[in-house]
């Protein structure tokens, strides 16, 4: 139950942001790595507790423990199969925090758009080209910037991809060899424009919102309910 309840809560807390992020009148950029750390927010339940609790529920004290809340089996803490088991949950812990700093880093060549309709981004961003005075051109999902002459291909010069996720009225744009002072420039300049730029009605707003309002009561109830149970038995 407590596994549960820790699962689901970041989850209600990320779908909550999310709703409100798409509730916006206009459309909202969002650093990769930030975005990728409300995903980590919303894994951490699973991450922090319930796989812990599946590796060292294979090991008989630690099952006790998780069960019973109180510690168990014939192996002392001093057993070579105790410590090999804390072992692995350490290393587990290790392999969580650095795949985690690994995708960070990595999202770093991604923005976040939400609330936006790929059509209306596309616009925002061919006015921003031309405002900056950039030379660029387009080819299907790609807007070459600074592009080598007769060159049609991704990785000739700095390259912005967007891509689209109708359903979910998201986008993603990934930056390609462009350099960091040129990105804060275009960003700055897509977030001013857009700011202008009305978002169209999105129900996506209100299915993340219920769907968080709803795990987080579940949460808060199972929560009330576990520590009435365990007052009730320390009463006895």
């Amino acid at each position: 139950m407590l596994l549960f309840l820790a699962f689901i809560l970041p989850v209600g807390i990320y779908c909550l942001i999310l709703g409100a992020l798409n509730r916006r009148d206009r459309p909202v950029l969002v650093s990769g790595r930030w975005d990728f750390a409300g995903v980590l927010l919303a894994a951490s339940g699973f991450l922090l507790f319930v796989g812990p609790a599946v590796l060292t529920s294979l090991h008989e004290r630690w099952r006790f423990y998780w069960l019973m809340g109180q510690t168990g089996g014939a192996e002392g803490e001093g057993g070579v199969g105790y410590s090999l088991w804390v072992a692995a949950w350490y290393g587990y812990y290790v392999v969580v925090v650095a795949g985690s700093a690994w995708m960070l880093n990595r999202r770093g060549e991604f923005t976040a758009v939400y609330n936006v309709d790929r059509a209306v981004l596309e616009v925002a961003l061919a006015r921003v080209l031309e405002r900056i005075g950039a030379t660029w051109r387009r080819a299907g999902n790609f807007f070459f910037l600074k592009p080598e002459p007769l060159s049609s291909t991704v990785g000739h010069g700095p390259t912005l991809q967007v891509e689209s996720f109708a359903a979910l009225h998201h986008a993603t744009l990934r930056w390609r060899g462009v350099d960091e002072a040129s990105r804060q420039d275009i960003e700055r300049e897509l977030d001013e424009v857009l700011s202008g730029m009305p978002a169209s009605s999105n129900a996506v707003a209100a299915w993340f919102t219920s769907l968080g309002a709803s795990m987080l009561f579940v949460a808060f109830a199972g929560a009330t309910f576990l520590i009435m149970l365990k007052m009730r038995f320390i009463g006895k």
